[in-house]
């Protein structure tokens, strides 16, 4: 999972910060992103079993792809 902390999410751009991630590798366009209740995001391509208990707040936002040209 990557996660992006609402602060950081605060002091740059949410496009910035995924397509730097996209570029490393460290997500692909058809991940899932979630969004928290704290404006913080997480994605992925599938929650763990304790992931999915740690983040049973956060909203399906879309994939990478479609989060991005939204």
């Amino acid at each position: 999972m990557f996660y992006i902390s609402s602060w950081r999410l605060y002091t740059e751009k949410a496009s910035e910060i995924i397509n730097e991630a996209l570029d490393k590798g460290q997500i692909a366009l058809n991940d899932t992103v979630w969004g928290g209740p704290s404006g913080d995001l997480v994605i992925g391509d599938n929650f763990t079993a304790e992931e999915e208990e740690e983040y049973a707040d956060y909203v399906d936002r879309g994939t990478v792809e479609e989060y991005l040209n939204s």
